[in-house]
């Protein structure tokens, strides 16, 4: 089982920072789980976001993103 590492994205700052990170640890032959709430769930606009796609597995808070139209 390969080791893994979990990123939780509450605010929408920083995206170049969770992308950084996330690629990093895949290069590091780490599994990578990212999940967006709150404000995060803003990021999923940002057109880096599809970048995330290919490096992690990613979930998003669906109460938070209906709730954020």
């Amino acid at each position: 089982m390969a080791e893994s590492i979990g990123i939780c994205v509450s605010t929408q700052n920083n995206l170049h920072h969770v992308i950084g990170l996330a690629t990093a640890a895949k290069k590091a032959g780490k599994q990578v789980e990212i999940f967006f709430t709150g404000d995060g769930v803003e990021l999923t606009q940002d057109p880096r976001f599809s970048e995330l796609i290919d490096i992690a597995q990613v979930a998003v808070c669906e109460v938070s993103y209906i709730d954020r139209g």
